[in-house]
């Protein structure tokens, strides 16, 4: 059923009580944690007033955003099991619509997403289990890279960029190296772009790293400070990034890729020059040989660098060891091992980030 429209009246209320507490993020309590970024701030709002003109081409004419009952959440819930929405993109409206809920002091209208959807509609696995780095998939990353170049410079160095430093396509976009890029400190500061507004500092330690800066640098010149295409809005850019991506097969239609893959098989090796040992999706460790709390203080290492506060985010990166550390909590806690013939791959010693 198609939404409607709510009146001028109602969606200006609806405003009024979005605007003040819409500038936070929120726990699962409805307990302010820290300012929220635009964009959330935006997407939000957004979608609240979406929730309502939904609502009304559901046929239920409220008064006012605070006339919100139990039978319209159901209604709610019921037009995106009809929809067959993504599990994520149930599990983030209904978070959406239990904050508002908090806002409208009815903390207790929403319940378990359980009461709602049958488990298997809306699970979600925060453990990848295909792993989406390039490499791994059969694809050459200097290949994809010297082709796009010849195609559009500007695309080339996105992609170089991405593959030595991690950054998602925006924040390489909108990447500044001439005022990020610390020479003397050897690191570069990501600031435009990030997710949530978070700026980090990710080192620079290779020269392939350096070498990718210094060419950065010389186009940033040319087109105003910034990586991408003179002239041009973010979203206009955005779209010829993904235009020329379709181009180059970049897809997961064409190789089985997107440009994504590029930020994880960067933090894959970051995690394998941290531990010593391939990332879990790769095999990870030999039972035994790295504990649990090793593990988990090379990843929160490599996690900041990466931008994300949660090392629990980095199994969507790396995969998880699971059960397999939980019993070896320190070193003393470690089985007796057999001697094991030494590993003719080289375990890279190089600090990638």
């Amino acid at each position: 059923m198609s939404s409607r429209r709510t009146s001028p009246s109602f969606a200006a209320e609806l405003d009024r009580i979005i605007d003040i507490p819409n500038r936070k993020v929120y726990d699962e309590r409805g307990n302010p944690i820290r300012d929220c970024a635009q964009s959330t701030r935006d997407c939000r709002r957004t979608k609240i007033h979406q929730f309502f003109c939904d609502l009304r081409g559901l046929g239920y004419r409220l008064p006012s955003p605070l006339s919100l009952r139990t039978k319209h959440v159901e209604a709610l819930t019921e037009l995106w099991r009809q929809k067959n929405l993504a599990a994520r993109t149930i599990h983030t409206q209904l978070s959406m619509l239990r904050v508002f809920c908090h806002w409208i002091k009815k903390p207790n209208l929403v319940a378990d997403i359980d009461q709602y959807f049958d488990p298997e509609q809306v699970h979600r696995s925060l453990v990848c289990t295909e792993n989406k780095a390039w490499l791994p998939n059969g694809v050459q990353t200097p290949d994809i890279i010297a082709k796009a170049k010849v195609m559009d410079v500007i695309m080339g160095v996105i992609l170089e960029l991405q593959d030595k430093f991690g950054l998602r396509v925006k924040e390489a976009l909108e990447l500044r190296p001439m005022m990020n890029y610390d020479r003397v400190n050897m690191q570069l500061l990501v600031v435009q772009g990030t997710k949530g507004g978070k700026p980090r500092i990710v080192p620079v330690k290779t020269p392939e790293q350096r070498q990718v800066l210094e060419a950065a640098i010389q186009l940033a010149m040319k087109n105003g400070g910034r990586i991408r295409w003179p002239r041009m809005t973010w979203k206009q850019a955005q779209r010829r990034f993904y235009y020329l991506a379709g181009k180059l097969g970049i897809t997961k239609e064409h190789l089985g890729i997107t440009s994504h893959g590029l930020r994880h098989g960067y933090l894959q090796n970051a995690i394998k020059a941290e531990t010593g040992f391939p990332p879990p999706i790769e095999g990870g460790a030999p039972l035994g040989k790295i504990d649990a709390q090793t593990y988990r203080a090379a990843l929160y290492k490599v996690a900041l660098a990466a931008g994300h506060g949660r090392i629990d985010v980095m199994c969507l990166y790396g995969g998880s060891y699971g059960y397999r550390l939980r019993k070896f909590k320190t070193p003393a806690d470690l089985p007796q091992q057999p001697p094991r013939a030494p590993s003719q791959e080289a375990i890279p010693n190089e600090y990638l980030y």
